[in-house]
């Protein structure tokens, strides 16, 4: 007999005696071969298998087990996998020879529990390898590699190695996760109030006490000898408020003081009654004394309705509710859940399994489950707990419910978990069963008594208070029970997140209110009353139904209370089990290791108990939605699950099912493929953009930036935006930990960037259009950190091709006239004047002086390596924006060494030659001695490979194929250099740039010819090549330049 668990072949062989040999498969013995063409459209759907990294031996010892036995039994697991791992072990010891052999015969059996007498009765009933159900394995593991190997590469050339994988479900169930994510994050707050009061009422008094000098009478009796019960406010005006009713708090004011002063009328014509008696007859001090007994406030009963409930029990565990449930009370994550249950359906060091398979969705019990059942209930109860009308029949509500195996029970019910939690310790020596598997027994078997009993009874009691003036309507209700039934098995079971008082005070504020006030309820009411019965909402229920019609009872305080409408809570692991079964993607097998999946591969990480996106997974997620929306779609997953249902009924052929997934897939990879990396960084960038930087928030850290500066007070502190920048949700996050893999925004590697991106072009002419951002306008990506505390100038944090910068001063209007500013020339002269004027222009922006105009172009920086966006400071911003900075001259050459910070990190310049800055080192503190080390030891390793230090490379055109230009020579830059060299073989847009930039590649001018170049007309673009064409040549093209050049300008 062939098994999965080593566990239960121990078991099963003391079962069974020495005529058997059990033997364990450690569970799959193949699998597709991991590599491409393992599935085969074009050949009929052929599919390549491979043995598992243990399945060799597995194998190995199973054909030696088998080769002189009379009979082979198949008993893996009775689901669809259990189904193909016999089906494996068959056409694997067909291929080694073993089968089929004469007078050897091979069968099939199943149980559900791993007991003695099933295992006997499984024998009795033997049969073959279901033909359907391998079926619809073969679909289910086809499709999972079609989705796997075409969409994964996609994945690491467009997103990197770290996007790992792509998945049918999983894919699913990460897009749930950030898809409640992105509602969390546009959700705006909505405030509202709700009212309650509390009163006293005197028991048994009569409705003639209220109203004239009697109603001060019973405020007296009722303050002496009444009882406390608390209302809340439903009806104004014969207008029903909803939750959200009373929006603001002076709309909560004006209540409350119309709660006080519904009275008012009534002690005024009480006071005046009492004056007058009490100055008729002279006494003073009576009149004071009967100003104060008028103070009290008086509401009347005008209603009391008792009304019964019956709660019934809930259905036996399945899947997919033990890992709730177990999350619920006992704090366990789905993999926890799963693993202790494989403990007690083993029965590991406990004599037999302890519960039934514990891998299925079906709600049915067996008959004689239920006539067990109902034995122990009416011995352990009483006859009234047995429901009169026989036993319950229940069905599955989840989608895709097979139904084809019992729910999860005990298998011996007249075991009490009070017995199993009494193990002696060497039956929990073994380390297998430990007395945590004791709680989740007592879940098990606590949850199927309690799926054969009665209901329970309950008695409701509602009372209505009115005001006087019968404007104000107060309602207060109580719940007490009235008889347990299933409650008293399945109540107080290892309860870790349910209270017996959540509804105690439900008259004492709104529903709603109550609803709204947890982050994560994950508790299911339907399964539980508990809420409903606590002690306080007993003794109100009881204070409740004493009360008559017509009873005055006394305000003695208002208790008006703030809220705000909650956010849609994350997922918890127990709470995403629930919505995938609901939303019927996946199988109850697939719930646990699809969770812990997302976590292990850094799409998913656990915030306390919640399930939030890193920016791996929002990305990943965003990149599918954008180009593969079919196979995140739930609907279209959950009709993939249907249609593998139907070929396990043996109604659908597996084949049909991979043909109509095959072609629209190899579509849609294709016109994923059209796209280039660039186009794709650009529409998840305009996908992400309210991720990355908050449009509202963004906004109000200007506004009070602006106000700040109007004040004369340097903004220095600007509210940090979202913990979503740069795609990060975890709170606290910054970038480098917590396993946040993503510290830059969304755009390609700086070697498949763009000059200049379409961003910055529609930042310019945003800019140009509102004329400037100084006056608050939100321009692009950014976050203003502070002001120049010299200049005024704001600082920014931008983003850029090539991730997150700093910049001084705000975007120039006008794109032309801040190059021509930054240095661009009229008539194309490339003297050394505009190089000059380029340069003073960065400087003096950079120093922020205050003759800076408004069309120089602003300096830019780098982050410093290791600082995050929300790091920054003003201070470390401006030592930023100063450099580069001249540590010192050259001994040899006596040229200046630059410090300075670019996008790959700090760096060293020594006329054309680059160092990195060594570790430990910053472009603000490094010495001229590290600075003189770093480039000698540059200089030697360059010389060690025979290539000069100084040697200046041709450059390529950007997108040109790599290594265009090695047959060229390479040639040492001179004084010499002939002019038509440099431009041999260039375009008209890089001779333009060539000429507006004065031949200098400052990088404030590098952002703006882009843009410069579309305002140009089709003509003048054409004179540019022309003249580049000339000067390829050797022509003189000079006149075109100077006719083109003022036009420009």
């Amino acid at each position: 007999m062939v098994v999965e668990s080593p566990t239960k072949a121990a078991k099963i062989q003391k079962f069974l005696g020495d005529d058997y040999k059990v033997v364990a498969s450690y569970g799959h013995v193949r699998d597709l071969a991991n590599k491409p063409g393992s599935v085969r459209p074009d050949d009929g759907w052929g599919l390549t298998w491979q043995l598992t990294g243990s399945g060799a031996a597995r194998m190995q010892e199973l054909a030696a087990a088998s080769a002189g036995c009379q009979m082979l039994l198949l008993a893996t697991d009775p689901d669809r996998e259990g189904e193909a791992i016999s089906w494996h072990i068959t056409e694997e010891l067909k291929r080694r020879g073993v089968l089929p052999r004469p007078g050897m015969v091979l069968q099939r059996v199943t149980f559900t529990e791993v007991t003695h007498k099933a295992v006997t009765e499984a024998l009795q009933q033997p049969r073959q390898v279901s033909a359907a159900l391998v079926d619809a394995y073969l679909a289910r593991r086809a499709l999972d590699y079609m989705v796997g190997f075409n969409l994964s590469p996609l994945l690491w050339r467009r997103l990197g190695r770290s996007a790992r994988s792509a998945g049918r479900v999983q894919s699913v169930a990460l897009r749930l996760v950030c898809d409640r994510e992105d509602q969390r994050q546009v959700f705006q707050p909505q405030e509202h109030w709700s009212i309650a009061a509390d009163f006293t009422a005197a028991l048994g008094a009569s409705s003639d006490e209220a109203g004239g000098a009697g109603a001060a009478a019973g405020a007296a009796a009722a303050a002496a000898s009444g009882v406390s019960l608390t209302a809340r406010l439903v009806q104004v005006d014969g207008r029903r408020l909803q939750a959200t009713s009373i929006g603001s708090q002076q709309a909560a004011d004006a209540l409350v003081e119309r709660l006080w002063q519904q009275q008012q009328q009534q002690q005024q014509d009480s006071r005046h009654t009492t004056a007058a008696a009490a100055a008729a007859a002279g006494e003073e001090e009576e009149a004071g004394h009967g100003e104060g007994a008028a103070r009290s406030v008086l509401y009347r009963v005008v209603s009391v309705v008792r009304k019964p409930l019956k709660r019934s029990p809930p259905p036996p565990l399945v899947t997919s509710s033990l890992q709730q449930e177990a999350g619920r009370r006992l704090g366990w994550g789905p993999s926890k859940t799963m693993s202790v249950a494989q403990q007690l359906y083993e029965g590991a060091n406990t004599g037999e399994g302890l519960i039934t398979y514990m891998r299925t969705d079906g709600v049915n019990l067996s008959a004689e489950a239920v006539g067990a059942l109902r034995e122990l209930i009416g011995s352990q109860y009483g006859a009234e707990y047995l429901p009169p009308a026989g036993a319950r029949v229940y069905k599955s509500r989840a989608k895709n419910a097979q139904e084809a195996h019992e729910a999860i029970r005990p298998t011996d019910p007249s075991l009490l978990p009070a017995a199993v939690q009494g193990l002696t310790p060497d039956e929990v020596r073994g380390g297998k069963f430990t007395p945590t598997g004791a709680k989740l027994y007592a879940l098990v078997w606590a949850r199927a008594v309690a799926s054969q009993m009665e209901s329970a009874e309950l008695t409701q009691v509602t009372a209505e208070l009115q005001s006087p003036c019968n404007s104000l309507l107060l309602r207060s209700t109580g719940s007490s029970l009235a008889f347990p039934g299933y409650l008293a098995a399945w109540q107080g079971i290892g309860s870790s997140s349910s209270s017996s008082g959540g509804l105690a005070a439900a008259g004492a504020a709104s529903s709603e209110a109550a609803a709204a006030a947890g982050e994560m309820p994950d508790a299911d009411d339907d399964d539980d009353v508990a809420d409903l019965t606590g002690s306080r909402g007993s003794a109100l229920s009881r204070v409740l139904q004493q009360l008559q019609e017509g009873q005055p009872v006394e305000l003695t305080e208002v208790l008006p209370a703030r809220h705000f409408t909650k956010p849609p809570p994350r997922f918890t692991e127990t709470s995403m089990v629930k919505a995938l079964e609901e939303a019927g993607v996946g199988r109850p097998s697939t719930y646990a290791p699809t969770i812990r999946l997302l976590q292990e591969r850094g799409y998913v990480l656990r915030s306390g108990r919640s399930l939030a996106p890193t920016p791996l997974g929002r990305l990943m997620v965003s990149y599918l939605t954008l180009f593969f929306p079919r196979y995140l779609d739930v609907n279209f997953t959950a009709r993939v699950e249907e249609q593998l249902d139907e070929v396990s009924a043996g109604s659908l052929a597996w084949r049909q099912v991979l043909g109509d997934f095959h072609e629209p897939l190899q579509h849609d990879i294709a016109a994923a493929q059209q796209c280039s990396t660039t186009q794709v960084f650009e529409q998840l960038e305009q996908k992400l953009e309210h991720l990355i930087f908050p449009q509202q928030q963004r906004q109000q850290a200007m506004v009070a930036a602006g106000a700040a500066a109007e004040a004369g007070a340097a903004a220095t502190s600007v509210t940090s935006l979202d913990p979503a920048y740069a795609l990060c949700v975890v709170d606290g996050c910054n970038h480098d930990s917590l396993g946040c893999t993503f510290g830059r925004p969304l755009w390609p590697d700086a070697e498949e960037a763009a000059l200049l991106s379409d961003e910055e072009e529609e930042v310019a002419k945003a800019a140009a259009a509102a004329g400037s951002s100084s006056s608050g306008t939100v321009i692009g990506s950014a976050k203003l950190i502070g002001r120049h505390p010299d200049s005024g100038q704001p600082v920014w944090i931008k983003r850029g091709p090539f991730g997150l910068y700093l910049q001084l001063g705000d975007d120039a209007p006008n794109p032309a006239a801040a190059l021509a500013a930054a240095g661009g020339s009229s008539n194309g002269d490339s003297s050394s004047k505009p190089r000059a004027k380029a340069k003073s222009s960065s400087s003096s922006s950079s120093s922020g002086s205050s003759n800076s105009s408004s069309t120089a172009v602003p300096a830019r920086a780098s982050l410093p390596r290791g600082v995050s966006w929300s790091d920054i400071t003003l201070e470390a911003a401006l030592q930023q924006l100063a450099l580069p900075r001249t540590v010192g001259l050259h001994p040899d050459s006596g040229e200046v060494i630059l410090a300075n910070s670019g996008r790959f990190g700090p760096y060293l310049q020594h006329m054309s030659l680059t160092v990195t800055l060594p570790k430990g080192s910053g472009p603000l503190d490094v010495t001229l001695d590290q600075a003189l080390q770093a480039v000698a030891a540059k200089e030697a390793r360059m010389r060690a490979r025979g290539r000069d230090p100084y040697e200046v490379k041709p450059s390529t055109k950007k997108g040109g194929k790599k290594g265009a230009s090695s047959s060229k020579s390479k040639t040492k830059t001179s004084a010499g250099s002939s002019s038509s060299s440099r431009v041999k073989g260039i375009s008209g847009y890089n001779l333009f740039a060539r000429e507006m930039k004065g031949q200098s590649r400052p990088s404030e001018v590098l952002s703006l010819l882009a843009a410069a170049w579309r305002e140009l007309n089709g003509q003048q673009q054409q004179a540019w090549s022309q003249q580049a064409a000339a000067a390829a040549t050797g022509g003189d093209s000079g006149a075109a330049a100077e006719e083109q050049s003022p036009a420009f300008v």
